[in-house]
Order: structure tokens, then C-alpha cells, then sequence
């Protein structure tokens, strides 16, 4: 009888969740639909009442877009479809993005946003930065929301660390309202919100804590909330991530808006006459690849797909292949094996470029033959890293402190198929950055890209530190979106999911580089539904994806 009653309130359970999982899918859609039209109406209405009740529309449905996405995490993780994946990430990358997603919310309340990251903090470490940013996230969102005056702290705390792991302090304090010692434990409770008659002008489901908790567990954690009623509370969990460098993080305020770029000054070495080759079907990361070479004083030859590259490789010989491993037609892996079957690659070093940076990349990397890999968007540290391991030495020339770093005036040499155009506006007819600067052709400013949501800081310093160049790169992005779009909208359209997951691996790695990180982690769970012909869920993901690099692109072209 009582296996009975549990099987029956499972299955019941099992109901509730599937129902709320189907309904969240079915929901999104007619909201993407609303957002949509509504910027339209933005875009074009010069009415100043019109715009004001389109503001409000777009305010409402975003929140309503949060509401569904809880939900919808919410039923990953009841039904156990929710896994994490561990790849490499900077700790200051990970606490800037966290600061520029929440300061807006905290200005806007005129909170002071604490951070207080110890300086011993492995600057990189191994776990899942999506899942664990949303863990931090939440716990601020809800500091905010509940704190009208005073300020919330974000606090990181290096507890102990040895040869292999980090166990990690993260606190989230605010001198909000606090919670009644008797209601702290219906926190993690599903829907269900504490001091209701006080909380009632809050908005809010009850669903963030509940996510919250659910993911520590997943993380081995669970979340420790201290609380005065009237005063404030302090969230608080522990993680123990493995160690991938173990050098501290330094002071977290010099790192703020500087990132792993702002060392391009410091480069201790320039490359000239070295052979670099960068291969990559994105032009986007064409661009940038080539924007980097060149603070080391190197003019890469460009290629858009493998069998260029193969082509290149019977005539020229190159000291170093950056060679893209998702591309249309013959991927990285292919690519490789051409060249080594053919026996043109000779003692050319082949360094993989990819956008998963998961845990075991390089032993995969590896055992297809690659000497290395990096991850996209490459940053300038890892590229000097890769540069100054396989160049050869008499390739090397050393740069003093303070002099200044060549530029090469020679062309950039590209090949590139007929019927792909890439353009670089960014250069002069000689291949060579006008007068150092970059050609912007959109009016676009840094303040305005932070009001669309992006991580600026972040984009500039996969820029190379560049602002100018980092708008450069954002136009671009703009300015291909629709071209983007509306192939992956017929690879989806005609089933051929090979490419949709090619063309939605490339946008993942894209929008990271420009600071769209949201756009960037759902094409990320695109990629991996179209790996795993998981149709149900592309179906009800695409459009809203698309909309949100539209809506991006929109903006960013009619800079509004």
C-alpha cells in the first residue's frame, strides 16, 4: 500500500513537472513574439507616450522571461537533465561579469556593491562558471531586491588550498530586511516566499533559493544563510574546485576593467618574420586572431575553410597553424589529417582553436593529432603563452621595457572561398591599422553597449584592450547577424543539424567575444541539443535565440 502511495505521488510529482516544463516551452514563444513587435515599436515610434508604454512592455516581459527560465531550470534539474560542465575559468573574469550584470541593479537602488575577493585566490580553477554564476547571481539579485538602503557585499575567501584544490568561501551579505529565524528554512522550499504580508510590493516566485540550493547540491555544497530580522542576512556556501593555475588573483580592484589583456603593454617579445597561419570559418575571429598576431608583431596568412588551408600548405610553409576545429564542409580534425596524409604539413606546429574549453580538451586534442589547443575567444596571455612555447627561438626577438611594439606594414595575406565575402574595415589598403586606430563605421558607444547588457570590460579585453577595437568588432558582429540568422533558421527549417550545431558553435564563441554572455550560453545548450538530435528542445529555444541576437544587433546598428 505504501509503494502504491509513493508510486502514485511520484507519478503525480513527475506530472507536475513535466506540465510546467511543457507550458514554460509553450509560453516563450508568444513572449519572443511580443518582444519582438514591441521593439519594432521602439525602434520606429517617435511618440514619447508610445515609447514609454513599449518600455514598459519590454520591462514586463522580461521579467516574465525570468520567470519561465526558472521554471524551466527548475525542471532540469527535478528530472535529473541538468548536468554541469567543468571546463577552465578566471576567477577575476567570472567576479567582474557577476559586477557588471548586477551594479546597474544596485545604482538604480543607490546601493553601495561591496567586493571583497581574497588576493590568494588561484587566478584559474576548474569547475562549471555558467552554474556557479547563477548560484552567485541569484543570492545577489535577491541582496538587491530586498535591500532598500545601506549596501550588499559579494565576499570570496581563499579557506585553504594545496597542490591540486581551492576550497572557496562565497558570501553574499546585505543590510536588507532580513528573514525571521522561523522562516529561514522555507527558503529552499519550491513557490514558496517568507514574510509574504511585509514582501508583497516584491516581485518574485520563491523559485530562485529553491534553484540556488538544487545546484549546490549538484556541487557538493549547500547554501548557509545567517539572518537578523530588520538588519540584514548573509548567504554563505563552500566549493572545492581543482586548481588549474595556481598564481594568485592579486587585488581584485586592479583587475577591474583591465582583465588578462591588460598586459598587451607588457609584451616582452615581438615575432616578425615568424609563419602563422590562422584558419577559422568565423571572420569575426578571423579579425581578431589577426589583430592579436600583430601586437607581436606578426602578419598571419587567413584562411576560411580547411581545403584552402590544405591548398596553402602545397605552396608555403608556416612555423605555426591556429587551425579551427568546428567548421562547414572539413572540419579542424579533417583538415589535420589531409595534411598529414599528403605530407605537407612538415614541422609546422598545429594548435586547435575551439569554443569548448571543457575539462579533457586537450588529451582530446592531443589524440587527434594537435600539438595544443586554445579556447576561443583567445585571450592575449594565452596567445603570447602558445607563441613563445612553439615559435622557433631564432623567430623570438626580445622587446625592453617600454619600448614600443612594432606593427608590420605588410599585407594581411588572405584566402578566402568565392562565395564567402569578409571584409576588414578595420585596415588600410595596406593591410595595416590606419594611423593605429580602428575605422568605426557605427556610432556605437562603450556606455551604450553596457545599457544593452553587455560585458563591455569583458569584450574589451578580448580585444586586446582596445575599446576602438572592440567596437569594431561588435559592428560586426551586428552587422552579419541577420546573414547568421536566417541560415541557422534553414538548417533548422530542412533538419540538417550537422550545421545548425557548426553555425551555432561559431555565434557561441562569437557573442562570448563581444560580451553577450547570455546569448552565448544558449547557444551552448543549442550546440548540445543539435549534437544530440535533441529536436524537442532546439524547437522551443531557436526562436528565442534568434530574437535575442536580433534585438542585439538592432540596437547595436541603429545604436538605440
Amino acid at each position: 500500500m505504501l509503494m502504491l502511495e509513493k508510486n502514485a505521488a511520484d507519478n503525480a510529482n513527475k506530472a507536475k513537472s513535466d506540465f510546467l516544463a511543457d507550458m514554460s516551452h509553450e509560453i516563450r514563444t508568444p513572449i519572443n513574439g511580443i518582444l519582438g513587435m514591441n521593439e519594432m515599436i521602439l525602434r520606429e515610434s517617435r511618440e514619447e507616450n508610445i515609447t514609454e508604454y513599449a518600455c514598459n512592455i519590454k520591462s514586463a516581459s522580461n521579467k516574465l522571461l525570468v520567470l519561465i527560465n526558472n521554471i524551466l531550470d527548475f525542471s532540469k534539474i527535478e528530472e535529473g537533465k541538468m548536468s554541469l560542465v567543468h571546463a577552465e575559468f578566471d576567477m577575476a573574469d567570472l567576479i567582474n561579469s557577476l559586477v557588471n550584470m548586477i551594479s546597474v541593479r544596485s545604482e538604480e537602488k543607490g546601493l553601495d556593491l561591496i567586493i571583497e575577493a581574497d588576493e590568494t585566490i588561484p587566478s584559474k580553477v576548474i569547475g562549471d562558471d555558467v552554474r556557479i554564476s547563477q548560484v552567485i547571481m541569484n543570492l545577489l539579485t535577491n541582496a538587491v531586491k530586498y535591500t532598500e538602503t545601506g549596501s550588499v557585499t559579494l565576499r570570496i575567501i581563499n579557506r585553504n588550498m594545496n597542490d591540486d584544490d581551492v576550497s572557496l568561501r562565497v558570501e553574499v551579505q546585505d543590510t536588507g530586511i532580513g528573514i525571521k529565524e522561523e522562516d529561514i528554512d522555507k527558503l529552499a522550499k519550491t513557490f514558496e516566499r517568507v514574510d509574504e504580508e511585509r514582501n508583497r510590493h516584491i516581485e518574485g516566485t520563491g523559485l530562485g533559493i529553491s534553484i540556488v540550493t538544487r545546484l549546490l547540491a549538484m556541487m557538493d555544497s549547500r547554501l548557509d544563510i545567517e539572518s537578523e530580522y530588520g538588519f540584514g542576512s548573509v548567504f554563505g556556501f563552500d566549493l572545492v574546485l581543482p586548481v588549474a593555475d595556481p598564481s594568485p588573483m592579486g587585488k581584485y580592484d586592479e583587475k577591474r576593467n583591465v582583465h588578462e589583456s591588460d598586459d598587451v603593454s607588457g609584451t616582452k617579445f615581438i615575432a616578425p618574420s615568424a609563419r602563422v597561419m590562422v584558419t577559422d570559418d568565423n571572420s569575426m575571429n578571423l579579425k581578431v586572431a589577426s589583430n592579436l598576431l600583430k601586437i607581436f608583431g606578426i602578419t598571419p596568412t587567413l584562411c576560411s575553410t580547411g581545403q584552402e588551408t590544405v591548398e596553402k600548405f602545397y605552396s608555403d610553409k608556416y612555423d605555426l597553424l591556429f587551425l579551427d576545429h568546428m567548421m562547414p564542409r572539413m572540419d579542424g580534425i579533417e583538415t589535420l589529417k589531409q595534411l598529414q596524409e599528403n605530407d605537407i604539413l612538415g614541422d609546422t606546429i598545429v594548435v586547435a582553436l575551439t569554443a569548448n574549453a571543457v575539462v579533457g580538451a586537450r588529451d582530446q586534442y592531443l589524440n587527434a593529432g594537435f600539438d595544443d589547443y586554445l579556447s576561443k575567444p583567445i585571450k592575449v596571455s594565452d596567445l603570447e603563452k602558445a607563441l613563445r612555447a612553439y615559435l622557433p627561438e631564432s623567430k623570438i626577438e626580445p622587446v625592453s621595457e617600454g619600448e614600443t611594439k612594432v606593427v608590420v606594414d605588410a599585407p594581411v595575406e588572405e584566402t578566402f572561398d568565392d562565395d564567402e565575402v569578409i571584409e576588414f574595415e578595420a585596415q588600410d589598403g595596406n593591410g595595416k591599422i590606419a594611423d593605429g586606430k580602428f575605422d568605426i563605421v557605427s556610432d556605437v558607444s562603450l556606455s551604450q553597449a553596457r545599457a544593452y547588457g553587455l560585458d563591455v570590460d569583458a569584450g574589451v579585453g578580448y580585444a586586446a584592450g582596445d575599446p576602438d577595437f572592440y567596437l569594431e568588432i561588435l559592428y560586426d558582429y551586428a552587422n552579419t547577424a541577420e546573414d547568421k540568422c536566417s541560415s541557422l533558421q534553414s538548417y533548422k527549417d530542412t533538419g540538417d543539424w550537422k550545421d545548425y550545431e557548426i553555425l551555432v558553435h561559431s555565434l557561441k564563441s562569437a557573442s562570448k567575444t563581444v560580451g553577450a554572455s547570455d546569448i552565448s550560453e544558449e547557444a551552448r545548450l543549442l550546440e548540445e541539443a543539435a549534437k544530440n538530435n535533441d529536436t524537442a528542445y532546439i524547437t522551443s529555444h531557436h526562436d528565442g535565440f534568434v530574437a535575442k541576437i536580433r534585438e542585439l544587433a538592432g540596437k547595436v546598428n541603429n545604436c538605440g
